[in-house]
């Protein structure tokens, strides 16, 4: 039975985790959209305009700040996950097939069956040449660089894999770098405006002493 590549895990389980994480965003637009309208009538009311505006620039901030993040995910998938999912998918044609025993010309041109034909071809010729007394050198010499230009395939993919995961992490940093400053800046005015319509509770007047004290006998 044929085993799925790493590679091909790792896509499945995120096109999974993107799922959740668009969902996510979807849950959060129409929380701080709930939110914003909330702002709006708090905003219009005759006791809470500023309380409301507040609401309403949170609302607007953080939504901005999802659908910015969304944007980086999108990207990160269609440069990395997109091109890893067509690599992998050739991978498992390949295996699919050879397991199989179907007709090779099922398998894309660009598949590791391009190479595994080549290689057939090479031992056929060396066969005939070593009937004619050759020695099959250029045989040794082709699978000797065949198998260089797999390990730097390989490396390829491993390093392909780590650059594009590097630019994801560069680009969350910088959204949060760009973001956070201001953010917490915005947070601190809106901490002050909030407080700010706090009024000092009413003085209620102290409650009249009405127990009465027990006399004293003056009599011996």
């Amino acid at each position: 039975m044929m085993m799925p590549p790493p590679c091909f895990t790792m896509v499945v389980v995120y096109w999974g985790y993107e799922v959740k994480f668009l969902d996510l965003v979807v849950s959060s637009e129409a929380y701080f959209t709930a939110l914003s309208e909330i702002g709006q009538k708090a905003f219009y009311s005759t006791s809470s305009r500023s309380l409301g505006d507040v609401l309403i620039q949170i609302a607007d901030n953080q939504r901005r700040l999802a659908l910015e993040l969304e944007g980086v995910f999108r990207n990160f998938s269609l440069e990395v996950l997109q091109v890893m999912e067509s690599s992998v998918q050739l991978d498992i044609d390949y295996i699919s097939v050879s397991e199989s025993g179907r007709d090779e010309d099922l398998i894309p041109q660009h598949s590791r069956a391009t190479y595994e034909r080549e290689v057939h071809k090479q031992a056929a010729a060396a066969q005939q040449r070593q009937r004619r007394g050759g020695t099959g050198q250029e045989y040794l010499q082709f699978l000797s660089e065949s198998h260089q230009e797999a390990l730097q395939e390989e490396e390829r993919r491993y390093r392909f894999l780590a650059e594009k995961h590097c630019g994801l992490v560069q680009s969350i940093g910088l959204l949060m770098k760009k973001t956070s400053g201001p953010l917490l800046q915005k947070a601190d005015v809106w901490t002050e405006e909030v407080d700010a319509t706090r009024r000092p509770e009413p003085q209620r007047p102290a409650a009249v002493d009405n127990t009465v004290s027990p006399r004293v006998s003056t009599t011996c």
